[in-house]
């Protein structure tokens, strides 16, 4: 069974622990970018953070041919994001979509959303820490947020570990390619 691997704004190639993870199996990968306009105006983005983003994609999606693993390319409105992914997985016959976690409020909020909706199609959602340090994990001993730097410093120094700065390899070629990729759109400044 293939796999899906949904990018975030996080658009590495290497070291991206859930892309790296989600082509081990070697049969079959697709990655998808959500184009999302509502998201982008929504969070306050940057045109040319978006541009930048877009531009990037377009290498990207050579690279990943050559692995043969196609990238698809969606416009979903901010709620659809969810119907749009488990349509896609089902279109593939996927068993696994693959994620790198993300904090903002409306993320958490359509991943868990999104745990649910695969879980009942029998598809697992796998989600990879791929930040250096969680932020919810550097807190006081009451558990709240530090207000002073210096025990913040010492508080993440003590966090940072070796098994966070594991270096993750290029996506593993695949055996078959599932499909053609998307063209990339155009977004005007």
């Amino acid at each position: 069974m293939a796999n899906l691997f949904i990018f975030s704004n996080d658009l590495r190639l290497e070291d991206n622990a859930a892309l790296y993870n989600a082509s081990l199996s070697k049969n079959g990968l697709e990655a998808l970018f959500l184009f999302n306009k509502d998201k982008w105006q929504l969070h306050y983005e940057s045109p040319l953070k978006i541009k930048f983003q877009l531009n990037n994609l377009e290498k990207i999606k050579e690279e990943l041919n050559n692995l043969n693993i196609n990238l698809r390319v969606l416009s979903p409105k901010l709620d659809d994001e969810n119907k749009l992914i488990l349509e896609e997985a089902l279109k593939i016959n996927a068993s696994k979509v693959f994620i790198n976690s993300e904090y903002g409020f409306n993320e958490k909020q359509r991943d868990e959303n999104l745990r649910k909706l695969l879980a009942d199609n029998r598809i697992d959602l796998i989600e990879f820490d791929s930040s250096i340090i969680n932020p919810k994990k550097i807190v006081t001993g009451a558990g709240t947020y530090f207000k002073v730097f210096t025990p913040y410093s010492r508080s993440f120094r003590e966090e940072l570990n070796k098994e966070y700065l594991q270096c993750f390899p290029a996506p593993v070629k695949q055996q078959t390619k599932i499909g053609d990729s998307d063209e990339i759109p155009n977004f005007e400044l």
